[in-house]
Parts: structure tokens; C-alpha cells; sequence
């Protein structure tokens, strides 16, 4: 579009002598933060003028018409220089109503423009007549290249201009800040466990990592963590501008022992104590609480030396673990020095504090009354008194048996049966080929056969005699009535209702009359009437007065 008055401005610097070439570096406005006023820049970034400009149009080949503040208008030149004998134009004249009006074509498909950090985007100008030039206000912020790629390098706010000729057009760039996070807010590991961090949405930016405590964690650069001992640490990842934090919480693993306490004697051999849960390579101090009484090594076995009681201790990272051994002096002896058998009894001889695989030397005073193997099995062979005697090392330790004859007796001097029961009667310890002969003073009370299988007939008192040899031995025998009852006493139906009724204490394998053979233990009552129930009810009494005889 034409501009009358810019023309008129050319002709009077030609008039006034001033230069009217255009500088071999290129010169464009561009606003400030605020995005109010503008400045001259050149395309080295250098200020040639302050911001105080509210709007300006390109004189071309000569510099800028430019208003301030006070909408006062001159004209500045490429390099920034105020003509016109510094002097503001005032008035209503031509140049307000051409300033602006729109001088060409020239667009951008976006005028604001929203990146994050270290994110870029191409601008897109339209309606150019040749290859636009790109600059921008603050390359701190965004930069340009000549192919209009826009870089966002940091947070902030720039202007981006495009110009072809004497026409120019811009886009306001706002970069907004990278947010990055870590994986993880919390970590919480054993000693000796390893994680890695990672700093998510970074662009790729470099981290730099450290532990506020290395003893108890430490990180790699490249995030990865290793916990070292019991505490609590934190973990700052450094990225650009941004420092993040992570909590790390170093734990470890229960140590246990293998035994909480143990009882030894003085004379045995070391033993070992484990642990559990220590991790590969961890260093284990091991100390005994009294060196007298056990000592341990640092493997954690352990050599009693005198009777008493002692703590050992394992210290594993933070933790103590302590074993109570307790050491006794061995008690070497026989377990009973006074024997008492019946001949053909057998019994072992037992040895008190008896250290494990030590060898025993057995020996009987008299082996024809009481015989003793190599293993201490002793065996009473005939009536008598004799010693018999173990030999541990230098050790001799004796004890006394008495051999008495075997005590022939009834299995049960008396019992107490039920009419119909049956009782298995023997005699113990009775020679096996000497015959038994069984008897009863009341067959009618109480009869057995001849193997002692007594069956109570009714009551009263019996005696039952077995016979061996002319010696006899006797059980006495008492048998008690019978008693049939029904197990309801109380039996209520209505109509068609039914139950069912069992009598108490009939013997299982009692005989039943064949007519009854059905009903042997329970009765099924269908009451229709009540006088139904009364002939079932005396029905039930007859049968159990047959099942009674």
C-alpha cells in the first residue's frame, strides 16, 4: 500500500541532508515482555533503542515511523537515530489514518504460540513474496532459524518476527517450564538391594545425581542406587533449573540364630551356631559374655570348657543376636541302682549323662541268675540277689538286682455284670502247658466254660475258681438285674403324626420272638386316635416283657 506521508518524510531528509541508504545489517522492532512497547534491535541482538515506541511502520530504505507514548509521531532511521530536528509531529494529518492501515498480505497461521522447554515447532508464513528473514526478541528464551524452526529453550515469554521486504509479522512465543518427576516418591530397600531412578519427562536433559549420605545409600550417574546400611537418606537429582527429592530408607533383614539356647556338658565336642538372613559377604563379630565357661570363635562355633551359664553374641549390621548356652558338669551314672524282676523279665540298663559313642563294658556278678549283653539288655534267669556292673573308661558303676519267682494270679479277683454280659476271666503268668480247670458254685448265677468265659445268668453272687495243679484262684462274681425301659417317657402325637421309640438296656445280641423280629430295637407309632395310642402302648409293654425273657 502506498504511503503519501512516508514520502513526503523521505523527500524532507533528502532536503535536510540526511542519508537515506539502508545499513548492510538489518534492523526490526520488537516488543517488549509486556508486550506494549517496542524497541529497535538489529540482527546481532544489539538494542539500538529503548522500549518506548507504542507503534511503528517501516519507512523502506529510510527507517521507521514510530508513535510514543504520548501517540506523538516521528521518524527514526536504521540505526535507531531520531530526525526531524528532534522534534515530535502533533496534529490530525494523513499519517494517522495511513499508520494503521494494513501494508500487506504477510500472515502466520498461529500469532501466539504455547511450547515447553526444549520442544520446537516450524512457524507457518503465508502469502510471502520471497524468503522471509526470522529474528526473535530474546533468544534466551526461543530461538529461529532462517527456515522458521522455533526452538523454546527456556521458560519465558519472546516474539518471533517475520519479514519479507519492508513487511513484517509476528508471533508471540510463551514457553512454559518441563515438569520433571521420578519414578518413584518413596524408596524403601534391605541392606545390599539396588534400585534404579529414573527422572521422567526430562527432554533428555542431563541429571546429576547425589545422596545426602553416601554410608547409607549411594547412586550412580546414571540413577542407579544401592542401599549400604541401616538409616535414612535423601537422593537429589539435579536437571536444569529443577531439583528433585526422594526419600530412601535403608532397612535389613532379621538376623535369627539357628537355636535360641542350648544345654551341653563341659566334656563335648564344639557345635556351630547359624544365622539366618545375613547377607553374602556381611561381617559377623561373634563374642562369648564369659570366655570360661564356652568360647566361640569367629565362624561361631563354640567350645564349652566349665559348667555355668554364658551369652554368645553375633553382631551383624545393627543387629545382635544372642544364643544362652548353658554347660553342664556330666553326672556319669546308673539311672537305678536297685533293680527288681521276676523270672524270664527282661529290662536295659540305662546310663545317665552318657556321652554319645562312648564304649560301655557290661558285666553280671552271678550270670546264671541275671545275664547282661554287650548293649546293658538284662534278662532275670533264677530266684536271687546278684550285682551287675558298667565300665565307662576308668569309670565302674554297679547296681544291685533281685530275682524273685513269677506271681501266678486270676486276671480279676471280682467283677460286677449285667444279666446276659460275659466276662474272658485268665491266670497270669501260669505255666502254658499246665491245663486250667474252671469252675462256678452257682451255674444258675453265673457259669463258665472252659476257656474262663463267664455269662451272667441272674442275679446274684457267684464264685468262679480256676484250678491249676490243686491251687486254686477265684473271682467273685456279682450279677444285677436287668433293667428294660423305654427311651420316651412321654410320647404325644396327633393324628397321623409319627416317631420312634427304643428300649434301654436290651442286650444286642438278646433273642427276639420271630413274630417281633422287626421291631428288635425301635417301633414306629402312627397315632391316629387315643385309643389307638393306648393299645400301641400296651403292645410295646408286652413285647418288652418278651424281650426280657
Amino acid at each position: 500500500m502506498k504511503r503519501i506521508l512516508a514520502g513526503l518524510f523521505v523527500a524532507t531528509f533528502a532536503i535536510s541532508g540526511c542519508s537515506s541508504s539502508k545499513n548492510e545489517t538489518i534492523t526490526f522492532m520488537a516488543k517488549n515482555k509486556a508486550g506494549n512497547l517496542y524497541a529497535l534491535y538489529n540482527t546481532k541482538g544489539k538494542k539500538l533503542t529503548d522500549y518506548k515506541y507504542k507503534n511503528y511502520q517501516e519507512v523502506k530504505n529510510a527507517g521507521y515511523i514510530v508513535q510514543n507514548k504520548q501517540d506523538q509521531y516521528r521518524f527514526i532511521d536504521y540505526n535507531g537515530k531520531e530526525t526531524i530536528n528532534n522534534k515530535y509531529i502533533t496534529g490530525t494529518n494523513t499519517l494517522l489514518t495511513t499508520y494503521n492501515t494494513p501494508s500487506s498480505n504477510l500472515q502466520l497461521e498461529k500469532n501466539e504460540l504455547t511450547l515447553e522447554e526444549l520442544t520446537s515447532t516450524t512457524l507457518n508464513l503465508k502469502n510471502a513474496r520471497s524468503t522471509p528473514v526470522y529474528t526473535s526478541s530474546n533468544n534466551k528464551i526461543v530461538t529461529v532459524d532462517q527456515n522458521g524452526v522455533v526452538n523454546a529453550i527456556k521458560a519465558g515469554k519472546a516474539t518471533i518476527t517475520a519479514r519479507v521486504g519492508d513487511e513484517s509479522v509476528d508471533a508471540l512465543i510463551t514457553v512454559t517450564p518441563i515438569t520433571p518427576k521420578l519414578s518413584t516418591d518413596h524408596i524403601k530397600l534391605d541392606v545390599g538391594k539396588a534400585q534404579d531412578i529414573i527422572v521422567l519427562d526430562n527432554r533428555n536433559r542431563e541429571v546429576k545425581w547425589s545422596s545426602a549420605d553416601d554410608k547409607i545409600a549411594s547412586i550412580d550417574a546414571n540413577g542407579h542406587l544401592t542401599a549400604l546400611k541401616k538409616g535414612t537418606t535423601t537422593i537429589k537429582a539435579k536437571t536444569g533449573n529443577d531439583t528433585l527429592k526422594v526419600k530412601v530408607e535403608v532397612t535389613e533383614p532379621t538376623v535369627t540364630a539357628d537355636i535360641k539356647k542350648k544345654t551341653v556338658f563341659s566334656d563335648d565336642d564344639p557345635f556351630k551356631i547359624n544365622l539366618n538372613g545375613v547377607r553374602e559377604g556381611e561381617k559377623v563379630k561373634w563374642s562369648s559374655g564369659n570366655k570360661r565357661i564356652a568360647l566361640v570363635d569367629q565362624n561361631g562355633q563354640v567350645t564349652p570348657k566349665k559348667a555355668g551359664k554364658v551369652t554368645i553374641t553375633a553382631s551383624v549390621m545393627s543387629q545382635k543376636v544372642n544364643v544362652l548356652v548353658t554347660v553342664k558338669k556330666r553326672d556319669l551314672r546308673l539311672k537305678k541302682k536297685n533293680y527288681d524282676l521276676t523270672v524270664g523279665q527282661e529290662t536295659n540298663v540305662e546310663i545317665k549323662d552318657l556321652k554319645p559313642n562312648t564304649t560301655v563294658t557290661y558285666q553280671s556278678a552271678n550270670p546264671d541268675l541275671v545275664s547282661i549283653d554287650a548293649y546293658g539288655k538284662m534278662k532275670a534267669l533264677k530266684k536271687g540277689t546278684t550285682t551287675i556292673k558298667a565300665t565307662v573308661g576308668k569309670r565302674k558303676l554297679k547296681a544291685q538286682v533281685h530275682v524273685s519267682d513269677v506271681k501266678v494270679a486270676i486276671s480279676q479277683k471280682e467283677a460286677t455284670l449285667t444279666e446276659l454280659e460275659t466276662l474272658q476271666l485268665s491266670v497270669k503268668n501260669s505255666d502254658p502247658n499246665t491245663p486250667i480247670t474252671w469252675s462256678s458254685n452257682k451255674k444258675d448265677v453265673a457259669e463258665v466254660d472252659n476257656n474262663g468265659l463267664v455269662t451272667a445268668k441272674k442275679k446274684g453272687n457267684a464264685t468262679i475258681t480256676a484250678t491249676i495243679d490243686n491251687k486254686k484262684y477265684q473271682s467273685k462274681i456279682t450279677v444285677k438285674k436287668r433293667i428294660l425301659s423305654l427311651n420316651k417317657e412321654n410320647i404325644v402325637l396327633t393324628e397321623d403324626e409319627q416317631t420312634k421309640v427304643g428300649i434301654r438296656h436290651v442286650k444286642a445280641d438278646a433273642p427276639v420272638p420271630s413274630n417281633q423280629a422287626r421291631q428288635r430295637l425301635h417301633f414306629l407309632l402312627k397315632a391316629r386316635s387315643l385309643q389307638q395310642q393306648l393299645q400301641l402302648r400296651t403292645a410295646i409293654l408286652r413285647l418288652m416283657k418278651m424281650k426280657r425273657h
